[in-house]
């Protein structure tokens, strides 16, 4: 009974961070890189990166610092007023 329970926990925060980094996307993200990670959106610039391609070569770690952080020399600012705290995701 225990397992379950947990399992549900586990399942429920889960999906609280799918939906977080959903939200925080589409607000920060889906302009440049397009709505499936294809440098395909409204506002995308010339070296945008195809998260397609880009993120499988990143540890978990690595993609939460660059989108925390921005990515320097990089049209990818910095994500602040976006929920981006580990705790949000855990």
């Amino acid at each position: 009974m225990r397992s379950s329970l947990n399992s549900r926990r586990g399942e429920a925060r889960l999906s609280r961070a799918v939906d977080i980094g959903r939200e925080g996307y589409v607000q920060s993200c889906s302009a440049c890189h397009g709505e499936g990670g294809r440098v395909d959106g409204p506002a995308a610039p010339r070296l945008t990166a195809d998260l397609t391609t880009h993120v499988p070569l990143h540890r978990d770690g690595d993609l939460f610092t660059f989108m925390r952080d921005g990515i320097s020399g990089t049209p990818a600012p910095p994500r602040r007023g976006v929920p981006m705290r580990n705790r949000d995701c855990s």
